[in-house]
């Protein structure tokens, strides 16, 4: 084959992608201005009719079905009460529940998707089995919409199936999760999550454990404390001493205590200063010479953190710190002398000599 020829043919195939790409820039922005279109005109009309205002429904194409199911949700998603209730009411009235039960077992993941996540915040029973098929779908977006719809249907029903798509896959989005269960906290739900985590920790399934142990944090119960001081054990893995240290320490749990204290001692520096951290939330003067002790550690962060502790605690005037400036360690004057920097309490603090003490900071001396 000639050069020519072969150049040629490159140009030939090239002009046809570029042809491609210009028709389906043209198709997708068409699309985006018929949908904006049909959004100007049902967008006040499901704004009125939430608001309680009466409103003649116009025919809606079947082709239009997706368009008016994406705009509905995007409209409820914020609503309460009685308003959502009525936004509910606009589905029935164009025999829309049918169709998204139907579409439940449609090719097409986007259509799946708007069908189960307007199944769920219509809470229908009926579309339960579906649902939890969908929940352990291949698709991490569909199985996610899918698994937020039975939560919104029963979140206690849907409890064995949360845990069962928590145990099996590592592509779920906790942080969504735990976004869906703040809109619906129960404690009827702390029990069962509470003895998934117990058996997730014996069983030693300790990336689980840390999933349960977020989910349980995000209702902020106190009935779930006592199964959250059960993951701080010093044998834990760190990554979940992390986790339940820091936010037991956040929720102020005065019966983690001890925990806190032990952990204080661990063996990796990471868990000791946030076992600090947390009994600078609680601790009171009963917990000084804990604190004090550990100003002693080897890692310059622990001291730093205990310190920050030990201004927090209650009754702790400027003149109480300015004690550790005469510390025989240097790297606990350097570690006070940092935190004042920071705190801009350099001048309330007697004997706090900057010149003497450097900047404090451990990268920099």
């Amino acid at each position: 084959m000639s050069p020519c020829l072969l150049l040629q043919i490159v140009l030939i195939g090239n002009g046809l992608c570029l042809g491609l790409l210009l028709i389906l820039r043209n198709h997708y922005q068409r699309q985006a201005s018929r949908f904006h279109l049909f959004a100007e005109i049902w967008r006040p009309m499901l704004m009125r009719h939430g608001l309680g205002q009466s409103v003649d429904w116009p025919p809606l194409a079947a082709k239009q079905r997706i368009w008016f199911l994406i705009l509905w949700n995007e409209i409820q998603l914020p609503l309460r009460g009685e308003a959502s209730l009525r936004l509910n009411d606009v589905i029935d009235t164009l025999a829309l529940r049918p169709v998204l039960m139907a579409w439940l077992n449609r090719r097409s993941s986007r259509v799946k998707i708007v069908a189960a996540q307007t199944l769920g915040q219509l809470r229908e029973p009926r579309a339960w089995e579906p649902l939890t098929a969908l929940a352990l779908a291949q698709d991490s977006m569909l199985a996610f919409i899918a698994l937020r719809a039975l939560l919104q249907i029963s979140a206690e029903a849907a409890l064995p199936i949360l845990l069962e798509v928590l145990g099996r896959r590592q592509d779920i989005s906790l942080v969504r999760l735990q976004g869906v269960l703040r809109r619906m906290p129960s404690m009827r739900l702390v029990a069962p999550l509470g003895q998934a985590l117990e058996q997730a920790l014996a069983a030693a399934h300790h990336e689980l454990a840390q999933d349960l142990v977020q989910l349980l944090v995000v209702m902020r119960y106190p009935s779930a404390f006592p199964y959250l001081r059960q993951a701080l054990g010093s044998d834990k893995p760190v990554p979940l001493l992390l986790t339940t240290i820091q936010h037991l320490g956040e929720m102020r749990d005065p019966h983690s205590l001890p925990n806190f204290e032990t952990l204080s001692r661990h063996p990796d520096p990471r868990v000791r200063q946030q076992a600090v951290m947390a009994l600078g939330h609680l601790a009171g003067p009963a917990q000084m010479s804990a604190l004090l002790a550990r100003l002693e550690d080897t890692d310059w962060w622990t001291v730093y953190r205990c310190i920050e502790a030990l201004h927090r605690l209650p009754g702790i005037r400027p003149e109480k710190l300015a004690e550790l400036t005469q510390h025989p360690l240097t790297q606990v004057q350097n570690a006070l002398n940092y935190y004042l920097r920071q705190t801009s309490l350099q001048t309330d603090v007697p004997g706090a000599d900057s010149k003497r003490l450097g900047n404090g900071h451990p990268s920099r001396g």
